[in-house]
């Protein structure tokens, strides 16, 4: 799977003594390749797009460097139903993770990590076959 997004963060809540940020995330290109029977036979492709409302950043401690936790909830839409037959169009996107943000001259921000992604359909058709993927990221962030 490959995604190009964009980011925006709406504003920062505090959970106790936390302050933690919350944001959305347009997903302007998504690309799936598939194996057609799960396991690593003849695959498929999907391409699509999709929005993630829900991006949630809870700083795990405070310094120069800082180490966060990152859940999100979206959905994504493809151009055939995932899999081919009994599948759906419209899919879920629930990931959470750890990761790094190291901050760059300019406003600018290094944000590194790893999470724990699930595509799927919810159940919404007689075939979901859900997707789980382990997912390294590179993102650079930019701050007015």
């Amino acid at each position: 799977m490959a995604l190009l997004k964009g980011q925006i963060w709406h504003t920062k809540m505090n959970l106790g003594e936390i302050e933690t940020r919350w944001g959305s995330e347009l997903i302007m290109a998504n690309w799936i390749n598939y194996p057609l029977d799960g396991i690593g036979g003849p695959s498929d492709n999907r391409w699509g797009f999709g929005l993630i409302p829900f991006h949630l950043l809870i700083p795990l401690a405070d310094g120069e460097i800082e180490p966060f936790a990152a859940f999100s909830v979206g959905a994504l839409y493809l151009n055939d139903r995932l899999p081919a037959y009994d599948g759906a169009s419209i899919n879920y996107l629930l990931d959470g993770g750890l990761g790094l943000n190291i901050p760059l001259p300019s406003n600018r921000t290094l944000q590194f990590g790893y999470k724990y992604q699930h595509l799927s359909n919810g159940n919404s058709r007689s075939e979901n076959p859900g997707i789980d993927s382990h997912v390294f990221f590179l993102n650079l962030l930019f701050s007015p």
